[in-house]
């Protein structure tokens, strides 16, 4: 078997690239909208990537989170690790000209 399933029901490919990115929309302004996806957790591959699980369309799925989350995906599970775990909540997210951003909503 290539994967194994996380503790939320999504597959975990032993080897990373068979995960696909999460879809994060280009924002001009923080004025305008990303996209609100509902997490419903926060982890590490076997990797070293930091990943989200989300639920959408009744499907559940893990994505990869691009490099410039990683810090924003670092807190939120070490807060998760002292007891403060903000999961299952909806997170926008969204890439500025200046990078990506993360908002639990």
């Amino acid at each position: 078997m290539d994967y194994v399933m996380n503790a939320r029901g999504a597959k975990i490919y032993i080897d990373i690239s068979k995960h696909k990115f999460l879809p994060i929309p280009k924002v001009s302004t923080t004025t305008h909208k990303g996209k609100t996806y509902a997490v419903l957790s926060a982890g590490y591959h076997k990797s070293g990537e930091v990943m989200v699980t989300i639920k959408e369309n009744g499907q559940i799925t893990a994505y990869r989170l691009p490099n410039g989350l990683s810090g924003w995906a670092t807190s939120i599970i070490g807060m998760a690790t002292q007891g403060l775990n903000p999961f299952p909540c909806d997170v926008e997210f969204g890439e500025l000209p200046n990078g990506f951003y993360a908002e639990i909503i």
